[in-house]
């Protein structure tokens, strides 16, 4: 039996219902290459094997590597799938992606998933499209629009498109966590924005201090 590791935010998702969800959100072809990140036990690895060209998961806990590799060998052996013992925050999709367009799917860690989909949307390889489970209120966070956007929303914003699929309930996790989740997609635009470091700048300025509404004037005659 594996024991769950508390700092890697290991809740493995055990209703089948959500996982097909969640990989229909991906809008998978057989052309698609997935990255997953934590495939844990391999409950959504399994779907995404059916429905994509390959699949790459890149799992931190050594003790998966082992399972994962016995339950997916033939996958293995025919060269769909890869398994990776890496920290996704080190993931450069590049050097296994090249050019090649790719899509990321996973339930991520709730305490890094900020840090996770930052990394993608500024990678200089952006996927195509994210499908991911997160918790439920960072996920309304990034869908959240005006008047009621928090900065989370209004910076993502300046790359990518997000929705809110599903909520998850925590039940529906095992172990099971205090919060729900929820199952989100964010489709990354190219060349949105031009001068995005000046206004993230901007944006920052904004959400800190209403004292600050002359700098914004300023800043906006800029941009």
């Amino acid at each position: 039996m594996h024991t769950f590791k508390k700092h890697y935010g290991q809740n493995f998702l055990t209703n089948s219902r959500f996982v097909i969800e969640l990989v229909a959100a991906a809008e998978l072809n057989p052309q698609t290459r997935v990255l997953e990140v934590g495939p844990g036990d391999g409950a959504v690895t399994e779907f995404l094997l059916e429905q994509a060209h390959d699949v790459t998961s890149v799992e931190i806990d050594t003790d998966l590597i082992a399972p994962l590799s016995a339950k997916f060998s033939d996958y293995i052996s025919n060269g769909r799938y890869r398994l990776l013992n890496d920290d996704i925050l080190r993931f450069d999709p590049e050097v296994y992606f090249g050019t090649d367009p790719y899509t990321v799917v996973g339930s991520l860690p709730y305490n890094i998933s900020k840090k996770i989909i930052s990394l993608f949307l500024q990678s200089s390889h952006k996927p195509e499209k994210m499908s991911l489970i997160l918790q439920k209120e960072v996920a309304v966070d990034y869908v959240t629009p005006a008047p009621k956007a928090s900065f989370l929303h209004t910076v993502t914003a300046l790359y990518a498109d997000c929705r809110l699929v599903e909520t998850i309930p925590a039940k529906a996790f095992y172990p099971e966590p205090k919060v729900d989740g929820g199952i989100m997609t964010i489709s990354p635009v190219a060349g949105r924005y031009s001068r995005m470091k000046e206004l993230i700048r901007f944006i920052k300025i904004g959400f800190s201090s209403p004292r600050k509404k002359s700098q914004l004037k300023s800043e906006q005659c800029r941009i």
